[in-house]
């Protein structure tokens, strides 16, 4: 898929909000459009520009889709010192 900027991609949204019937879901290729801009931008301000919930958007960042998930934590990172 072409890289979109967030600009880009809330445009879609917006153009597909204004198309769609009632409770229509989220179509598969704006779902990988929205999860694009998490690659520059943090998944709180994509979700808070998009409008999809934070959750979902992040469920769909961490499936291994392009953009920015949070690395895994190790017992170090937690600041576990009992070992």
């Amino acid at each position: 898929m072409e890289h979109l900027t967030l600009t880009e991609v809330k445009t879609r949204f917006r153009e597909w909000r204004r198309k769609k019937k009632h409770r229509e879901p989220i179509p598969k290729e704006l779902w990988e459009s929205a999860v694009l801009p998490t690659e520059k931008h943090s998944i709180h301000k994509v979700s808070k520009t998009l409008g999809p919930s934070y959750a979902t958007l992040k469920k769909r960042v961490g499936n291994g889709q392009p953009g920015r998930s949070a690395p895994p934590r190790d017992a170090h990172s937690r600041g576990n010192d009992m070992f």
